[in-house]
């Protein structure tokens, strides 16, 4: 009686440390998918496109290191006056990656490159119809360089972006040019 009870109970505490086991290794490979490199850079870059279609320069600071540097010399303040710049001259902006699936995406414990073709459509005014049209016709893919800054698993920021097929003089532009302009014209 005293052993077929022990066996009982024993039989229980294994069951229930099996199902423990088997509960704690479920979670261990839920948060090491959802915590990995590459699905945090991915929602990171999602939000950097949604910063870009929203025209946001507060998020995109939000996201780019303090030594964010473009191919362009542009800081992440230049880039986020460029976000406004461009963004004002639009009602609705879309930018769609062009790749099936999800775009290609290289994570080290450090650093990560996104790279994607993007597409712009939109409600523009004659300005942002023009820059659509230049965007357009980009045949190379964006690079986006992502660099892990801290302990946590979310901590990667933007450090550049690149594209070999936009002109690195940009024709001339400088941060705030088209407000700038905009505002000369308006005064008269």
């Amino acid at each position: 009686m005293i052993g077929g009870l022990f066996n009982l109970l024993f039989r229980h505490k294994l069951i229930s440390l099996i199902l423990l086991a088997l509960i704690i290794t479920s979670l261990a490979l839920y948060l090491g998918e959802h915590w990995s490199g590459e699905t945090q850079v991915r929602k990171k870059h999602e939000a950097l496109i949604s910063a870009f279609e929203s025209k946001s320069a507060k998020k995109f600071l939000k996201l780019a290191s303090l030594d964010y540097l473009d191919q362009w010399g542009f800081s992440g303040q230049d880039a986020a006056i460029t976000i406004s710049d461009i963004g004002s001259q639009f009602v609705v902006l879309n930018l769609e990656e062009l790749e099936e699936g999800d775009p290609a995406c290289i994570v080290t414990e450090k650093e990560a490159l996104v790279t994607t073709q993007l597409s712009a459509r939109g409600t523009a005014s004659p300005i942002g119809q023009l820059i659509m049209q230049e965007a357009n016709k980009l045949r190379d893919p964006f690079v986006f360089t992502w660099r892990k800054e801290g302990f946590w698993p979310w901590d990667w920021k933007l450090t550049s972006i690149k594209n070999p097929g936009v002109p690195k003089d940009l024709h001339g532009y400088r941060p705030g040019d088209l407000q700038r302009r905009l505002s000369e014209h308006s005064e008269f």
